[in-house]
């Protein structure tokens, strides 16, 4: 999961998923407002997380599962 800065846009969310060769699944309806469901190769790796956290529209990163996909999920 990883939190976004307020102000980010759809466009800089999508950077930060491309960047970590990473998908954004959608955003988490039990979080706090802008954390989003990240789907990533690698995700429990520490690397990823540090790659994450410097990335300028990013302030938190966290380890859970994403909910699984339905027919019509994103």
């Amino acid at each position: 999961m990883v939190k976004f800065h307020p102000a980010a846009t759809a466009g800089e969310r999508e950077a930060v998923a491309r960047e970590i060769g990473g998908t954004l699944v959608g955003p988490s309806e039990h979080a706090a407002p802008g954390a989003w469901y990240l789907r990533a190769p690698g995700a429990a790796e520490p690397a990823i997380a540090d790659r994450l956290i410097v990335l300028s529209p990013v302030l938190e990163v966290g380890n859970t599962r994403c909910p699984p996909q339905g027919p019509t999920g994103p």
